[in-house]
């Protein structure tokens, strides 16, 4: 029903001078730049964390470490913000339009690697903590957590190419051979 009425040329005209103005395009660009420190957040912290676990490791930097988790906390609660909200204005519209929508693979793409990081975040740093106290004596890592950071990855990479189709419709038939 959206997408039907989204054709018509007057509603087109009229999407497209609201997304053009100058808070959406600021939205825009804020968004994109979470995506980025989303990203390079997460390779920077937890996933060479990762590698660096064990206790007589010299390259781990756990000043790094802890600065590339606290961006990731702030973009997990941005993006988990603009979620909900986006969602509530959905319900708000229409409870049917939501319902549809809550199940989407966009939605999909929005949650669950944000879930996945901070699954990611957490366990890794619990790893760490155990390691530094000494409860742990073997320096392997668990295969649960090196699965966790090589799935969390290439969600992070839907995620962004979700948001490159989103700004740029050209790009919609390239996403769509992904899903």
């Amino acid at each position: 029903l959206v997408k039907r009425a989204s054709v018509t040329a007057v509603l087109r005209r009229k999407l497209d001078k609201s997304l053009s103005s100058p808070f959406a395009g600021a939205l825009a660009l804020f968004d994109g730049i979470f995506h980025i420190l989303l990203v390079l957040a997460f390779r920077v912290g937890p996933a060479e964390a990762l590698f660096s676990a064990s206790k007589y490791d010299d390259s781990f930097r756990p000043h790094q470490y802890l600065v590339a988790n606290v961006v990731l906390i702030a973009c997990i609660v941005y993006f988990t913000t603009r979620t909900i909200y986006l969602n509530e204005a959905m319900y708000s519209l229409s409870r049917r339009l939501f319902w549809s929508d809550l199940f989407s693979s966009r939605n999909f793409l929005d949650v669950v690697p944000l879930v996945m990081v901070l699954f990611c975040c957490v366990s890794i740093d619990v790893l760490l903590r155990q390691r530094a106290c000494g409860e742990i004596k073997d320096n392997t890592v668990p295969s649960c957590h090196r699965i966790a950071v090589v799935l969390t990855t290439p969600f992070l990479w839907f995620r962004i190419l979700n948001y490159i189709k989103i700004r740029n419709k050209h790009l919609a038939t390239v996403i769509l051979c992904f899903k």
